[in-house]
């Protein structure tokens, strides 16, 4: 009870993709990113701001890339082109997916001593 879905399943309404030109789709109940060569980081957002909330998701990551979820994150210039900062969760194959890297904010937010490789 009180839970929100932020995705429907259906489409992307309620959603932006800010900055580079990745793509996004939804395929089989589940929004699929497809990476653009040569862009740059590329980002999809909810277009509601939101307060505490609990996350829950799965997600599949290509080997060849990093991926994440950004939390309390902000655009520059709240405009499709401005650069998405602030705390992402990592997911990635390298062993540092679930600590804290601080997108466009300085790098890794967990200390280097908390960061340590899963196998």
């Amino acid at each position: 009870p009180g839970l929100i879905s932020l995705f429907n399943g259906k489409n992307l309404d309620g959603w932006s993709q800010k900055n580079g030109t990745a793509t996004y789709r939804v395929e089989d109940d589940a929004i699929v990113g497809k990476t653009s060569e040569g862009s740059p980081n590329s980002f999809l957002c909810t277009n509601k701001l939101y307060g505490d909330f609990e996350l829950q998701c799965q997600v599949k990551v290509d080997s060849a890339l990093g991926s994440g979820v950004q939390v309390r994150s902000q655009g520059v210039g709240d405009t499709p082109e401005g650069r998405v900062n602030g705390p992402q969760v990592e997911i990635s194959l390298d062993g540092m997916a679930g600590y804290v890297y601080g997108e466009s904010a300085g790098g890794w937010m967990t200390p280097d001593q908390d960061r340590k490789p899963h196998e």
